[in-house]
């Protein structure tokens, strides 16, 4: 019972119940020993598409490829979580010397093509990433990342 109240019931990944009681252990534990942590929020774009084109089995697809590929691509330390429809967090612990590396990577691996109904379909995702801070909240790390994704997604927008 606790598994299914604290895992994402798709992927298996932890869900958000899960990932701020995690965070919320992690953010004084590592306050203490002096270790940095770091938060790194995943949007996958234009994941209505996949459901509106190919149904919600598809998307099904893309979520449990994405979390297979999050999964192999982060060691131990990082706890992946599923926050609901196309969202996912990563919480690094430690926090990687270079974020953006990390997040080159994974937008990568990510982008390898998935075979929907036939045919190949590339993923493509946004990441929002923060150091967390030593006055932050589980609530607010998340905050925090989320603008940090939000704020990327913009970037990377054409202007139009």
């Amino acid at each position: 019972m606790r598994h299914l109240a604290t895992h994402d019931p798709l992927t298996g990944v932890a869900n958000r119940t899960l990932l701020l009681d995690v965070l919320g252990q992690a953010l004084p534990q590592a306050h203490a020993q002096h270790t940095a942590l770091g938060l790194l929020y995943i949007d996958l774009d234009q994941f209505k598409e996949v459901n509106d084109r190919w149904g919600h089995q598809a998307g099904d697809t893309v979520l449990l490829a994405t979390a297979t590929t999050l999964r192999a691509e982060l060691d131990g330390r990082a706890t992946l979580a599923r926050l609901g429809g196309d969202e996912f967090v990563v919480l690094l612990n430690p926090a990687p010397a270079d974020p953006e590396a990390l997040c080159s990577r994974l937008r990568e691996r990510l982008a390898e093509p998935i075979l929907l109904d036939g045919e190949k379909y590339q993923i493509t995702a946004s990441f929002g990433y923060v150091p967390l801070e030593p006055n932050d909240t589980a609530h607010h790390a998340l905050s925090r990342a989320d603008a940090a994704m939000y704020s990327a997604k913009r970037a990377e927008r054409p202007e139009g």
